[in-house]
């Protein structure tokens, strides 16, 4: 299973920066590769809700499903990746900086089917994967910072 966690430092309240990343009908103005976001469950928050993301790579569509299965209302949640490509756990944690600011932490942990994808995962879609995370964590920052993503 491969794991990695990155952080980035935001210039906003805790409990603003939680509201968006807690919002997956905006994903796609701010996570990398997000085109589209459709809710499995009625409820759009919390533990138990669900979602199917659609994920662009290299001109190509794909399906992920994603069920929070861990919630701390303005704190952190834990997302299991249900169905899709990848195997997956991700815990994103909104922590509270002296300045008044943000710590916005994604905790990543997936895994690929099969000797053939922990081959790709080693040479090549490891990195792709964790650049994805640096980059939408980074339109998160300039979202919160600047009313817009890039």
């Amino acid at each position: 299973m491969t794991h990695y966690r990155k952080s980035i430092e935001i210039g906003a309240p805790p409990d603003k920066v939680f509201k968006v990343l807690d919002d997956p009908e905006h994903f796609p103005e701010w996570v990398d590769h997000c085109v589209e976001v459709k809710f499995l469950t009625p409820k759009k928050h919390g533990l138990d809700s669900a979602i199917e993301l659609t994920l662009r790579f290299a001109g190509f569509d794909f399906k992920s499903r994603t069920k929070v299965i861990g919630y701390e209302k303005g704190y952190r949640f834990t997302i299991e990746g249900t169905q899709g490509i990848v195997g997956s756990r991700n815990t994103d944690t909104v922590e509270a900086l002296p300045n008044g600011g943000s710590q916005v932490i994604w905790d990543v942990k997936y895994e690929l089917p099969s000797i053939a994808g922990k081959i790709a995962d080693e040479l090549l879609l490891g990195r792709m994967f964790e650049q994805s995370v640096e980059k939408s964590l980074k339109n998160l920052k300039q979202k919160m910072e600047h009313g817009a993503a890039t």
